[in-house]
């Protein structure tokens, strides 16, 4: 399960987006949860008071009051989180150097594509997986996750893999 905040001022961009990261989570079979604010000073808000960390979190940095780079600096500054991937997205790309103690995962150009925000989701996956060093797979109807200090072996047989604990 992915917990994915999309924050723009821009409600069409964000639709488009939140459509995108749907389609990508159908089609790597992955469970996403999609939160959108169209402000930062409410997505700050929503974050001091529900005490909750997102796994991504794709945030403009031009918004109307309130930067995304002071959003950012709210995230790893304040509230000490390093663990969500930050993927700022604009249309004007001259905040390269703002962004290094923000610490952001990616920066993606506006308009927005299927393939580059795809591109994004995959390596923050991978990074993921390594980072919590947890197994994440799917049986059953179900999502299961395993450390991976916890798996002595994988085995296969009649087109089935078993994981050994």
């Amino acid at each position: 399960m992915f917990c994915i905040g999309i924050c723009d001022d821009d409600e069409g961009l964000c639709g488009e987006l939140e459509k995108m990261l749907y389609d990508y989570g159908k089609e790597h079979k992955i469970q996403m949860n999609i939160d959108i604010w169209y402000q930062g000073e409410s997505l700050c808000r929503f974050l001091r008071e529900n005490k909750k960390i997102l796994d991504v979190l794709f945030l403009d940095i031009e918004l109307l009051t309130t930067n995304g780079i002071e959003v950012g600096r709210f995230i790893r500054e304040e509230q000490e989180n390093m663990e969500t991937a930050i993927v700022y997205i604009s249309a004007n790309s001259s905040y390269a150097m703002d962004l290094f103690r923000v610490q952001p995962t990616d920066f993606l150009i506006k308009p927005l594509d299927k393939i580059k925000v795809g591109n994004v989701m995959n390596r923050i996956q991978k990074i993921s997986e390594v980072r919590k060093g947890i197994f994440e797979y799917f049986g059953n109807g179900y999502y299961f996750k395993v450390l991976y200090k916890d798996i002595l072996y994988f085995s296969s047989q009649n087109k089935k893999v078993h994981l050994v604990l």
